[in-house]
């Protein structure tokens, strides 16, 4: 029940993308990726629906389904190659990770939307009301 790719990417000493000038959210961004929490495969203690691919919704969201099923299938070359240097040390994928967050940020968007018409709960923003008695914009925090 670990990130069973660190190991691949993870080199000796300060990751050299943590020495370069980005901002705080570019060095957020690829450490949540290196570290595994950006695909939902390692989610053990999630339902199978709960796993699902943020951009399809086609299969369970795991690196393999992302760059060989849903997201990269024209690249071609291997995915664990692949996945590889967009992981890497120096932080090259950066580029790479944030396009796939623009895509789940749209297919998120949708869904959170559908939720909300359907009092599911799942707010996207402080204006809408969560279907969950007290709780505003899916924060957690009370209203007064």
């Amino acid at each position: 029940r670990y990130n069973r790719w660190y190991g691949e990417v993870k080199g000796e000493g300060v990751p050299k993308y943590l020495k370069k000038g980005w901002g705080e959210s570019r060095w957020r961004r690829v450490a949540r990726f290196r570290l595994g929490n950006e695909m939902r495969d390692a989610r053990y203690w999630e339902v199978e629906e709960k796993k699902l691919c943020r951009v399809c919704g086609g299969g369970v969201e795991s690196w393999e389904h992302v760059l060989e099923e849903c997201r990269d299938r024209e690249e071609g070359g291997c995915w664990w190659e692949r996945m590889r240097e967009i992981l890497g040390q120096e932080g090259e994928g950066e580029w790479w990770m944030r396009g796939l967050e623009k895509e789940r940020g749209v297919e998120e968007e949708k869904e959170g939307r559908r939720n909300v018409e359907e009092g599911r709960g799942r707010c996207e923003t402080d204006e809408v009301e969560c279907g969950v008695s007290g709780m505003r914009g899916g924060t957690g925090s009370r209203r007064a």
